[in-house]
């Protein structure tokens, strides 16, 4: 089941959601009233849902423009931390430039403000950004302050628009 299939999608579910990944819930706290909605076991609940949740291989290939002198970063809504963190392991922090995960900052996308803050982080003029994400809204929030944006409905296609964007081949990395 994704997200657009729960049935806690509008309303109360959305707003919960939005509080978790800025932060202002606890896992727990989510765990307990999706657990509730969904008539299942809170017990670790958001663990269950993304614990196969694995990158797409040629999402990670555009790690690439790293070593070819592009500057990346990740921008990543939070689902929180504790019991189980979705981001362990995948060495964040070495692999990119820039890391903003929205609960570190008590916001979530498409705030216009997290966008702010990882422009200012990546140290670059605007025009030279490009921010990737499978969320339109997201993406059109990224556009507002003169990202150029790319809405990933298709991982492939969009290393093949990045490549294009960047100037360098990520689907040989």
């Amino acid at each position: 089941m994704n997200v657009d299939q729960m049935p806690f999608k509008g309303g109360e579910g959305v707003r919960i959601t939005s509080d978790l990944e800025r932060g202002a819930v606890s896992r727990t706290q989510w765990n307990d009233f999706a657990g509730q909605m969904l008539a299942v076991s809170p017990d670790n609940l958001m663990g269950r849902i993304f614990g196969d949740l694995r990158p797409q291989p040629v999402m990670i290939k555009a790690v690439a423009a790293r070593r070819a002198g592009v500057k990346v970063g990740i921008l990543s809504d939070s689902v929180g931390f504790a019991p189980w963190d979705l981001y362990d392991g995948y060495e964040l922090e070495r692999l990119y430039d820039v890391v903003v995960i929205s609960e570190h900052h008590l916001l979530c996308k498409p705030d216009p403000e997290l966008f702010e803050i990882t422009l200012k982080l990546v140290d670059l003029p605007t025009p030279e950004c490009v921010f990737a994400d499978d969320t339109l809204a997201c993406t059109r929030a990224a556009e507002k302050p003169g990202i150029t944006g790319v809405h990933n409905e298709d991982p492939a296609q969009t290393v093949n628009t990045l490549s294009q964007l960047l100037g360098t081949d990520l689907t040989t990395a």
